[in-house]
């Protein structure tokens, strides 16, 4: 009996989102500028909302998306693109697979999948950080 509980107690767990990957265990664990920021973006991505993530952006960010934009925008440009394309593609899930929150460049990606004009697909979500004027911000986000 207690082992039929403690399975369905491990499957509730599982359906309710309560476990975590490894790499989001990872990012958590780390007390970092840059590990906020990569959790900024997923909470963001996830929930259509890109100013949670947009507001560290401090100068020109490089965009490429897989509707075809592929620019250096400004910070303000740069959520309006990135608005337009997450209202278009309806994000399903999204989490990390690979993070490296330490050194110089830290950069995060993962897959990313969503619903766009009825039809399901995925893509991988790319971001990558810079320290200017002594603060990290966002220089860089590819989905493809």
């Amino acid at each position: 009996m207690k082992n039929i509980i403690v399975k369905l107690l491990f499957v509730l767990l599982i359906l309710s989102g309560g476990l975590k990957t490894r790499a989001e265990i990872v990012l958590n664990l780390q007390n970092n500028k840059p590990a906020e920021i990569f959790n900024d973006f997923r909470n963001g991505v996830i929930h259509n909302n890109v100013s949670e993530f947009t507001k560290h952006f401090k100068g020109d960010v490089l965009i490429k998306l897989r509707n075809g934009v592929a620019d250096y925008f400004s910070p303000n440009q740069a959520y309006f693109v990135l608005k337009d394309f997450f209202d278009s593609y309806e994000v399903v899930s999204f989490g990390y697979k690979n993070i490296s929150a330490e050194g110089n460049f830290p950069s995060a990606s993962g897959e990313l999948t969503f619903k766009h004009n009825g039809m399901n697909g995925s893509a991988l979500a790319f971001i990558s950080l810079e320290k200017k004027n002594n603060e990290w911000v966002i220089v860089q986000i590819t989905i493809n």
